[in-house]
């Protein structure tokens, strides 16, 4: 099964709405789970990320990542 890992530190940062829009639309498709670290720091400080299946995902807000995981989840 696919996976999709969220950052602990992120989650309360802004990925909290990303976390429920995986748990409510892809938990089917997709093995969702939480970390404490996805090692990006620098790039977890300033954006929402998750790691989808492999491909560090970011975005400006929880909106615009969202966006951009419907885009790879049409793709695959």
């Amino acid at each position: 099964m696919k996976k999709i890992t969220f950052c602990k530190q992120n989650l309360e940062l802004c990925t909290e709405e990303v976390l429920e829009y995986a748990k409510n639309n892809l938990s089917d498709k997709y093995n969702i789970s939480i970390t404490r670290c996805l090692g990006e720091c620098g790039l977890c400080f300033s954006n929402c990320i998750v790691d989808f299946h492999g491909k560090l995902l970011s975005g400006e807000s929880p909106q615009k990542l969202i966006e951009k995981i419907k885009h790879e989840v049409e793709d695959i």
